[in-house]
């Protein structure tokens, strides 16, 4: 699963990141805070930083929230159970996602927590959560600019998992710059994509995750997914997903901003790892996840109660790989 959660920011500030949007409205009252907020652009954004209180009870809401739609995915006896890999975005540091996976997603036994600080100016990261081992030290790698300086944005997590099998999974774990950007950015982390999965070589296991922030428009003007990944491999919803709208629903108009790349190597129906290709879905069954029009509901710290506060601005997308062992089963 790749799921773009909205803001998962604990209520501590963090030096050098302007996270003080997800404080406590207690803690707002002294002027350096109030500067900071008055900095903020567009000017709703400086509303919204002196005015949302990000306390403790709106905090456990939102944790809740996002915990019940990951474990919307059941196992075998249909409990709640979640993705054996979970690539999440906008998770603003360990000590969140560290909370997440110990007090909200226990029924996962999610073994290995992944998150990497990077450069993006709110604090805002990829993190992984996982039932598989790490194979190798997970890596973030910085996206920069045509002169070779590090842009002020999120990286591209690197993380190699150990199956049951014994193969080695690559994964990486991606949130390209949004469309306040320019499209040259989002070419640029493409091209960064591109290069990592690459270096792995034709052979090798390897799905990347995420929220691409290329809408449908975009998409359909510049072909930019399938001119920089087209012949390494192929996007979920291109191979599935068929009664699938989208993740995002803006301004009227489904995009496909969230996708699961997965290389030929998975995509082939042959060992030692395949995708099964009717299990792609974004699933929205999450409580207080979608709006009555089945459009994803953000979360909202004013709600006074879970059902009302919805969850996060984007579904998640999900799918399955099997082995030869699990097709004979089926």
């Amino acid at each position: 699963m790749a799921y773009n959660v909205e803001n998962l920011f604990d209520n501590v500030h963090d030096a050098g990141k302007n996270d003080y949007t997800f404080l406590p409205r207690l803690e707002k009252s002294g002027a350096s805070i109030r500067r900071a907020c008055l900095k903020e652009f567009p000017i709703f954004r400086r509303q919204e930083c002196l005015e949302t209180d990000w306390n403790d009870e709106v905090l456990d809401r939102k944790l809740k929230a996002v915990a019940g739609s990951i474990l919307q995915v059941p196992d075998e006896q249909g409990r709640p159970f979640g993705a054996d890999i979970l690539i999440l975005e906008e998770v603003e540091n360990k000590n969140i996602l560290h909370r997440l996976n110990q007090q909200y997603l226990r029924a996962a036994k999610y073994e290995t927590e992944v998150l990497i600080e990077g450069d993006d100016a709110r604090g805002i990261d990829a993190a992984l959560l996982s039932r598989f081992p790490c194979a190798e030290t997970p890596r973030l790698h910085p996206l920069l600019d045509e002169h070779g300086n590090r842009r002020k944005t999120r990286g591209i997590l690197e993380v190699s998992l150990r199956l049951p099998s014994g193969d080695v999974l690559h994964v990486f774990g991606f949130h390209f710059p949004s469309q306040f950007h320019p499209v040259q950015q989002r070419r640029e982390a493409l091209g960064l994509l591109r290069s990592l999965i690459q270096e792995k070589g034709p052979q090798a296991l390897v799905i990347a995750g995420g929220d691409s922030n290329i809408t449908s428009r975009e998409e359909r003007e510049f072909q930019l997914t399938a001119t920089f990944l087209g012949s390494l491999g192929e996007l979920s919803h291109r191979l599935g997903c068929a009664l699938c709208p989208g993740s995002h629903f803006y301004r009227g108009e489904w995009s496909f901003l969230d996708w699961i790349f997965l290389s030929h190597s998975l995509i082939d129906p042959s060992p030692p790892i395949s995708l099964v290709r009717e299990s792609i879905t974004t699933p929205h069954q999450g409580f207080s996840q979608v709006n009555q029009n089945g459009t994803p509901r953000p979360f909202k710290a004013t709600a006074k109660s879970l059902k009302s506060s919805g969850v996060s601005d984007h579904l998640p997308v999900y799918l399955e790989l099997a082995t030869p062992a699990d097709q004979i089963r089926k």
